[in-house]
């Protein structure tokens, strides 16, 4: 009986431990795919000028995630640093009871093209 009992709870526990683990490798997969797109996005920003409607819709289309400038009120000029943010929004198993924000900072130089 004591031995039902210990699978019992052990089972409990390892099925916790699936859904933490669950979460970190969604919350991974998000991180990973909103890194390789401000590559493309840092790019983009960096031959534009600045975020414009049509690296919104990249982002929005390639990875379902948003990207928004840090300081809206920035006029960008050449050779300025220009940080933007990306993120998307994931609703996890255990981690939390409330939906979290997976959020990437990156920076690009306008302007300048290799």
């Amino acid at each position: 009986m004591a031995s039902k009992l210990g699978l019992l709870l052990s089972m409990l526990f390892v099925g916790q431990l699936m859904f933490y683990l669950g979460d970190l490798c969604g919350i991974q997969m998000i991180y990973s795919t909103l890194d390789s797109i401000s590559v493309s996005v840092s790019r983009m920003v960096a031959t534009h000028g600045g975020l414009d409607e049509e690296i919104v819709s990249y982002v929005k289309k390639s990875s379902g995630a948003n990207v928004v400038p840090v300081d809206e009120s920035a006029v960008p000029e050449v050779g300025e640093i220009y940080a933007f943010r990306i993120y998307k929004e994931y609703k996890p198993l255990i981690i939390s009871n409330s939906t979290m924000e997976v959020t990437l900072t990156r920076y690009a130089m306008i302007g300048y093209i290799n």
